[in-house]
């Protein structure tokens, strides 16, 4: 039996289930779609960049906007990993809340 989230979301649901779909949106244009996708990606990038910033600490972020400058990913990764940041990880767990909080905030409203 899968674990429900709160309004019945079940886990596998929110985890591989269509955004859209689970939200009512399917019918959408597509360009509305894009336009809403590529704002949502801004709001996780966001929202990964504050909880880097967060666990790197104030000592340690001039560092790492001065590798995000050099636009060198490996570089960037390796860095986070040393910290023990695992980027995918903190990624995929970060789209996964603003997910839950978006289909939240649509059945509220």
């Amino acid at each position: 039996m899968e674990p429900k989230t709160k309004k019945g979301l079940d886990l596998k649901n929110l985890i591989e289930g269509d955004l859209f779909e689970l939200a009512g949106l399917e019918n959408l244009p597509e360009g509305k779609k894009e336009e809403m996708i590529s704002k949502m990606m801004e709001s996780v990038r966001d929202r990964v960049m504050v909880r880097i910033v967060e666990e790197l600490g104030q000592e340690n972020e001039a560092e790492f906007f001065s590798l995000l400058d050099e636009n060198n990913d490996d570089e960037i990764r390796e860095y986070l990993d040393s910290y023990g940041i695992k980027l995918d990880m903190l990624v995929t767990e970060e789209a996964l809340v603003y997910k839950k909080e978006l289909l939240d905030l649509i059945q509220q409203g």
